[in-house]
């Protein structure tokens, strides 16, 4: 639990705020305040950075802090009380106003590394969510200084994957400026220039990166830590512009349907391979997500309901509270869980060799990888052959139920997310002039 948790156990808002000591950043944080003015236009016009008024020895003194976050700000003044107690008021506001002892050699010396070691200490993001925001900051920051991450970030037996990371982990922090990410946005752009299908997937990882960046440098990671960041890295993500998405609403499997998969897999994989039938059902009829089949466990499973209970686990945190609930469970699949139950060894639902890892290896890797190579086969087409598994049980039922009922069965938090990315329309809206086409040929034919 962080100090300012403690302090709102009780108390909320500026009021809980303004009962810390002078010592605390946040006593501080709520004392600032921006100037305001009217131009000669009459127009209101607001500081970019934030002030500050200390009254000490009977005089109040009013300070720019020079910064525009107000965290950084804020450290700034509780830096100087603090150093006014320890030397004096007058000589702490002149070292202040050198601009010494204000963190400047710190924050240009900080890198990426620092970063992303006291955002880990303070962040609530889960490890593996975590340690995508780094990987991406790490990618930005390595791509924008011109460190090679190649294949030999790939290669973990010879430890040259911990060497390209160390690098990256060295760049220093102040080198991510608003120009530079913005360059380094337009070069990614570019590799897929000329191919409109490339460029509507590059746009979507691009625009993940970014937000991914973005999280590292959210007000609920930067209000704990006690770093003072260069301004120019918090406005490079802040002012960077996501990429016009491409439309990713699901339009159906390819070139086959739900109702032949089903009778290939019952044919081809029921008998021959049972732990790939059991994930492709697991998938299709319950549309579980990767990590949910892959940590299913058979206390999960209530046959007795006909249902599986999708819960936290020593294996497995859900993305969200509404990520959680219970599934129901079709007849075959069922039955089928009902046949494994009397014969399964171990606590998991889909046996495999691989042991499970706190790491975000699937411990189902190998299934998945056979089972999505099956899918292309059958003539799935899509980069993600499982998960499209999932987007067909959505779309089956807002077909049959509506949209409301595909996003509780799917457990989204939000609807639109149900809308925009997994549901496919059955109903196909034509003109009906076909019809009187059809008409025509057969007069045509019987005139004939």
């Amino acid at each position: 639990m962080t100090d300012e948790d403690d302090v709102n156990r009780t108390k909320t808002g500026p009021v809980a705020r303004r009962s810390l000591s002078k010592d605390h950043r946040l006593y501080w944080e709520v004392r600032l305040y921006k100037k305001r003015w009217r131009d000669n236009a009459g127009r209101f016009c607001e500081s970019p950075h934030w002030y500050v008024r200390i009254h000490f020895g009977g005089r109040e003194t009013r300070l720019c802090t020079g910064i525009s976050n107000k965290t950084v700000a804020a450290g700034i003044v509780r830096d100087l009380y603090l150093e006014s107690r320890r030397i004096g008021w007058e000589e702490a506001l002149g070292m202040f106003r050198r601009g010494e002892g204000r963190k400047n050699d710190r924050s240009r010396k900080l890198t990426v590394g620092d970063f992303l070691e006291a955002a880990r200490s303070v962040s609530t993001a889960r490890p593996e969510t975590f340690n995508e925001y780094a990987r991406c900051l790490r990618q930005v920051a390595g791509q924008i200084n011109g460190v090679i991450s190649g294949k030999e970030k790939f290669s973990r037996r010879d430890g040259r994957s911990k060497k390209v990371r160390e690098r990256l982990n060295g760049i220093r922090l102040d080198s991510l400026t608003p120009e530079g990410v913005e360059r380094w946005k337009r070069r990614y752009l570019g590799k897929a220039a000329g191919d409109p299908v490339k460029l509507a997937r590059t746009r979507t990882s691009l625009n993940t990166i970014i937000r991914q960046c973005r999280a590292l440098f959210c007000r609920h990671v930067l209000k704990h830590l006690d770093l003072e960041l260069p301004q120019t890295t918090l406005d490079a993500f802040s002012e960077i512009d996501y990429e016009r998405s491409p439309d990713t609403r699901y339009r159906g499997l390819g070139k086959t349907s739900p109702e032949l998969l089903l009778i290939a897999a019952e044919r081809e994989l029921c008998d021959q391979k049972p732990e790939l039938y059991t994930v492709f059902l697991l998938a299709l009829l319950a549309g579980l997500r990767r990590r949910e089949i892959d940590t299913l466990t058979w206390q999960q499973v209530d046959l007795i309901n006909r249902q599986i209970r999708i819960e936290p686990n020593q294996y497995y945190q859900p993305k969200s509270e509404r990520s959680c609930g219970n599934v129901p469970l079709e007849e075959p699949l069922g039955e089928l869980l009902r046949s494994l139950m009397a014969r399964a060894n171990g606590e998991f639902v889909v046996a495999s060799y691989v042991q499970p890892q706190p790491s975000k290896r699937y411990r189902c890797d190998p299934l998945f990888r056979e089972l999505t190579a099956w899918l292309r086969e059958k003539g799935v087409a899509s980069t993600k052959p499982l998960h499209q598994l999932r987007k067909e049980h959505g779309s089956l039922i807002n077909a049959r139920h509506g949209i409301h009922a595909a996003s509780v069965a799917l457990r989204h938090s939000h609807i639109t997310t149900t809308a925009n990315y997994y549901t496919d329309s059955r109903l196909k809206a034509t003109t009906g002039l076909g019809e009187v086409l059809n008409a025509g040929a057969k007069a045509l034919k019987r005139s004939g």
